[in-house]
């Protein structure tokens, strides 16, 4: 007795572990198609037996045959397999599956070829109904550049299928970008386009984002490393940032303007963001911003010596055996504002603060924001650190390396016996550039003064 099982509405053969049941159990040897789907079972004449395909998540139709008293060959009873799957398909961009727009073409045929169904449509999802469990390999084709490489799906394992793993997605990934977010930077000018005109030794807030473009939106990638080469806050070597959702802030201080008027970006300065992925794709993205401020020009100064100036007054008790000390790791805080003063006569000039990182022939200037630079270390048990805060205050920190005391002896008492910590500063003078920007022409424009 032989046969043919094949799947509903196509040609295409069952599987080869569809195994005939003779009388509800396997027959000895088991019977099994060919991959053509033909079966073909041997018996005594004149038995009588019923014949059921088999096969875990399939449905047959007819569920079986009877024979009576077979006598001679019986063929073409064949089985018809009509259980039937739908499969999802996704043509998106990036991890957001964002629609990438224009016309998807979507073919889904089996292997070997006996079935195939195509559809076209400018949305991302596709789903192909009523197919046979076979395998079966899918092809995107599109108008434009993107392409896409052929998957198969086997619907044939009915153990393992389910709703989830009956989705095929092609992802097309756009080429990484990077952006910077600028929107809280201060912007001037009534020209047409706004200018971003950035502080000397201000603190400002940036976003720095890598991901990929589509038409829908931008996807921001994951664990992204990002290198900031921060030249407009004059930092030697670039800081590393990194985040995990694509998008990470940052605070930079605006240090010295640009007082150079040639290139493709007179007067300004840059920020350069260098992001890499774990699967080292790679891109940059810069901005460039005025600075307004004052840079000196080197080897143009002078120093004066500034008066000894206490900083801190350790006080000795008046009785005997007593004395009063400073804890060792203990800081004291103190705040200086420099000003200026010309004379009737004395001539006219603006006296405005070095700044950032100054270094002048003869000393040092002041640091930028919280950056500070020793500048003294006694071996007697105190150290002092010094930066700026503004363009005209600097900020002084003493902090002691050991317990400083006044005299434990009854001799020296009173106020004879007093501790002084101080300093003295230099001052660098000299001429500078200044760098400013008029909003009603939108032009910068730089001038000569005397600083200090």
């Amino acid at each position: 007795m032989s046969g043919y099982i094949t799947h509903e509405g196509t040609t295409c053969p069952v599987d080869t572990t569809v195994e005939i049941l003779v009388d509800g159990e396997s027959w000895s040897p088991k019977v099994f198609v060919d991959k053509t789907g033909k079966y073909l079972v041997e018996f005594p004449p004149g038995s009588t037996h019923t014949l059921a395909p088999s096969h875990k998540g399939y449905l047959f139709s007819p569920a079986s045959y009877t024979i009576d008293s077979i006598t001679a060959p019986v063929s073409n009873k064949n089985f018809t397999q009509f259980q039937k799957y739908a499969v999802k398909v996704i043509v998106a961009g990036g991890k957001c599956e964002f629609p990438l727009g224009g016309l998807n073409t979507v073919t889904i045929t089996s292997i070997p070829s006996c079935y195939s169904v195509t559809l076209s449509d400018t949305v991302k999802e596709f789903t192909f109904t009523d197919l046979p469990p076979v395998l079966f390999k899918l092809e995107v084709t599109r108008q434009d550049l993107v392409t896409f490489d052929a998957q198969n799906i086997d619907l044939r394992d009915t153990n393992v299928l389910n709703d989830n793993n009956r989705t095929v997605r092609f992802i097309y990934h756009s080429p990484l970008i990077v952006k910077i977010d600028t929107l809280l930077l201060p912007v001037q000018g009534d020209c047409g386009t706004p200018r971003i005109v950035l502080s000397q030794l201000n603190k400002y807030v940036l976003h720095y984002s890598a991901g990929e473009q589509y038409a829908a939106g931008f996807c921001p990638s994951d664990s992204i490393s990002f290198a900031v080469y921060n030249y407009i806050g004059d930092e030697g070597a670039a800081r590393v940032l990194t985040t995990l959702n694509g998008t990470v802030a940052d605070t930079i201080v605006a240090g010295y303007p640009n007082v150079l008027d040639g290139g493709p970006h007179p007067f300004q300065k840059q920020i350069l963001v260098k992001a890499a992925t774990p699967d080292n794709r790679l891109a940059q993205n810069d901005f460039w911003a005025f600075v307004a401020g004052v840079r000196p020009r080197i080897g143009q100064t002078f120093v004066s010596r500034g008066p000894d100036m206490p900083l801190m007054i350790l006080r000795a008790p008046p009785g005997d055996f007593s004395w009063s000390y400073w804890g060792q790791s203990s800081s004291h805080y103190t705040q200086m504002s420099i000003s200026q003063d010309t004379a009737t006569g004395g001539g006219v000039g603006t006296f405005i603060s070095f700044g950032a990182k100054f270094e002048a022939q003869a000393g040092l200037g002041f640091a930028i924001g919280a950056e500070v630079k020793p500048i003294v270390e006694f071996s007697l048990g105190y150290t002092s650190m010094t930066g700026n805060s503004s363009l005209t205050t600097v900020n002084v920190v003493t902090t002691a390396t050991e317990n400083i005391t006044t005299p434990m002896d009854p001799i020296h008492t009173g106020h004879n016996s007093d501790v002084y910590i101080g300093a003295a500063y230099n001052f660098v003078f000299g001429l500078a550039d200044s760098l400013y920007f008029q909003p009603d022409s939108c032009i910068y424009k730089k001038k000569t003064v005397r600083a200090h």
